[in-house]
């Protein structure tokens, strides 16, 4: 990958952020989201990786990932160790976050969601991210093949995690990020939008 790409990997960690902040949080449910609890590969004894950095944190600025996903649901298998795979933390984050969007905006559209379309997204969207992060900071994976998926939320019901999937699964694309959602202020006005769509 070039420098663009590394800033656009940058750009699109902060574009999660802002978007993190600003719509989903304020709408987190009451109710404890479901946790979804993986060894990574280097500790599910499914397959062997080659192990370069006994790190299990990720550098700089993946570990936005996990402060963002709360530490929870994200991969540790064994915290004392500092031996799991950064790429597979990745994923579990990035799916715990994307998971968490699919709620909220399930619940604020009106509740198209099942829990097997669900699950199938989260961990796409997380797939993509943590190829992102392999293919950065040049790390061994063994579960790099598992990444590659094309399941994604429908745009029409689901605007903003399925910009997420799209943007992780284009950033050599180079161009600025011009969507209808840079105008939003908050998730109520999405609902507007999307429920002005299914009118219509």
């Amino acid at each position: 990958m070039t420098r663009i790409d590394v800033l656009t990997a940058n750009q699109l960690l902060g574009r999660l952020v802002y978007f993190h902040t600003l719509f989903i949080e304020p709408k987190l449910p009451g109710r404890p989201l479901r946790s979804q609890v993986a060894l990574c590969c280097r500790h599910d004894q499914r397959s062997n990786s080659n192990i370069r950095s006994p790190e299990n944190t990720p550098r700089a600025p993946w570990e936005v990932l996990i402060e963002v996903a709360g530490g929870r649901r994200a991969v540790q298998c064994i915290p004392s160790a500092g031996e799991c795979c950064v790429p597979c933390r990745v994923r579990s984050c990035a799916a715990a976050i994307a998971e968490t969007w699919l709620t909220v905006e399930s619940d604020s559209y009106g509740g198209y969601l099942t829990s097997a379309n669900h699950q199938a997204w989260a961990a796409s969207i997380g797939g993509v991210i943590a190829e992102v992060c392999a293919e950065l900071d040049d790390a061994d994976c063994a579960r790099t093949e598992d990444y590659i998926g094309a399941v994604t939320p429908p745009a029409d019901y689901f605007p903003l995690s399925s910009e997420l999937a799209a943007l992780w699964s284009a950033t050599d694309a180079g161009s600025p990020v011009i969507s209808w959602l840079n105008h939003c202020a908050g998730l109520d006005d999405i609902a507007r939008r999307v429920q002005l769509r299914g009118a219509a």
